[in-house]
């Protein structure tokens, strides 16, 4: 039996290897499209980097100070230099020292349908371009949806150099082309059964965002569990809340 299934086992090997994809840094979820170089390294100034994003898109707007607060902020990303020693030689996601070191100055946004700026619904356009070289850092979308997601894999792109003291992106250019494979990406948290503090139900949205989900299940009630409080009837919860192990 073994021998009849090593010629099929074998074959997906080479289709994987075939399928292997050319970027290497950390993206989750993997987008659809990444090629990458691997001549060229950009740093990002704190002082100085920019993002240039389009007026009248109150989500976009927060979604960009959203990354400011977090762009710069080391322990968000992944740590390069004498903080991982075993990643020098491998060239999937290091770039050699002699690499071409060039400055990142601004991310640009595009939305192209700025005017689809409604409530998002299952047939939403999320998909996004993301290009990264010498000239600059563009994100292109068809919607602000889109554009949201774009943000988070652009994030995922800068690491923190520990041994230069600085940010970076590394492998360039980068050409990144993406759209979710399905429209109803979920998470559920039940709270009728499990309590969780606000703080945790608000880290749990962040990572949602993070990794491009879009639906929040949230059970809240069960036919033996009301523990949610309700100003106008708080006896609700007083009396319903289940307190079980």
């Amino acid at each position: 039996l073994l021998l009849l299934l090593l010629p099929a086992l074998q074959l997906l090997l080479d289709t994987g290897a075939a399928a292997a994809p050319e970027c290497g840094w950390a993206l989750w979820p993997f987008p659809a499209s990444c090629t990458a170089g691997q001549t060229e390294k950009y740093v990002l100034d704190p002082a100085s980097f920019s993002i240039d994003a389009p007026d009248g898109l109150s989500d976009v707007a927060a979604a960009v100070a959203r990354l400011r607060s977090r762009l710069f902020t080391k322990f968000v990303h992944r740590q390069r230099g004498n903080a991982e020693p075993h990643l020098i030689n491998n060239s999937a996601i290091w770039v050699p020292t002699w690499a071409t070191q060039l400055s990142l100055d601004a991310l640009t946004i595009t939305v192209l349908n700025s005017e689809d700026a409604g409530r998002k619904t299952l047939s939403s356009d999320e998909s996004f371009n993301l290009f990264v070289n010498s000239s600059a850092a563009q994100l292109i979308s068809t919607t602000q949806w889109g554009a949201l997601y774009g943000l988070e894999a652009f994030l995922q792109l800068v690491a923190y150099n520990s041994s230069q003291d600085q940010f970076e992106i590394v492998g360039g250019p980068v050409q990144i082309r993406d759209a979710p494979r399905f429209p109803w990406r979920s998470l559920l948290v039940d709270t009728a059964n499990h309590f969780l503090p606000v703080a945790v139900l608000q880290d749990t949205i962040e990572a949602m965002a993070r990794n491009r989900l879009n639906v929040l299940h949230w059970h809240v009630l069960d036919s033996y569990s009301f523990p949610l409080a309700l100003e106008r009837r708080p006896e609700l919860a007083q009396a319903g809340a289940w307190s079980g192990p």
